[in-house]
């Protein structure tokens, strides 16, 4: 039985690169066949793909901002910018006075706007290659 043991252990050991070696065959076949029918990006569709995620951060970013707003900022902000209203509406709607109105109005922007982080554009590398 100790002889049958040791020749399994051998024949797994000598067989064991091959198998190693057909599972990266499959694997790198299986990427292939995803690739398949697909065409690589080119810088024109990088670009855009960076401009489409920076555009969604800034999205996120000024949700997160809207939401910080204290609620009657954000209530008077929504009525105008989002239901469309006119301040003469929001006023008559929220029982303010229109000067009110417009107040509220400019501290939220002025809010939103406080908070954006200043957007620098990077022309040159920040590193360099120095062999």
């Amino acid at each position: 039985m100790l002889t049958y043991a040791r020749s399994l252990v051998r024949s797994s050991a000598l067989t064991q690169p091959y198998a190693d070696n057909y599972r990266g065959s499959a694997r790198e076949q299986q990427v292939v066949a995803q690739l398949n029918g697909h065409r690589l990006l080119d810088e024109e569709d990088i670009a855009a793909l960076e401009e489409r995620i920076d555009a969604q951060r800034a999205a996120r970013e000024l949700s997160q901002r809207h939401s910080a707003l204290s609620e009657p900022l954000r209530e008077v902000l929504d009525l105008l910018t989002v239901d469309g209203l006119t301040p003469r509406e929001v006023a008559q709607v929220l029982g303010l006075n229109r000067v009110t109105v417009r107040s509220r109005l400019l501290r939220a922007r002025r809010a939103l706007r406080a908070e954006r982080p200043s957007v620098i554009k990077v022309t040159e590398p920040i590193l360099e290659v120095v062999s």
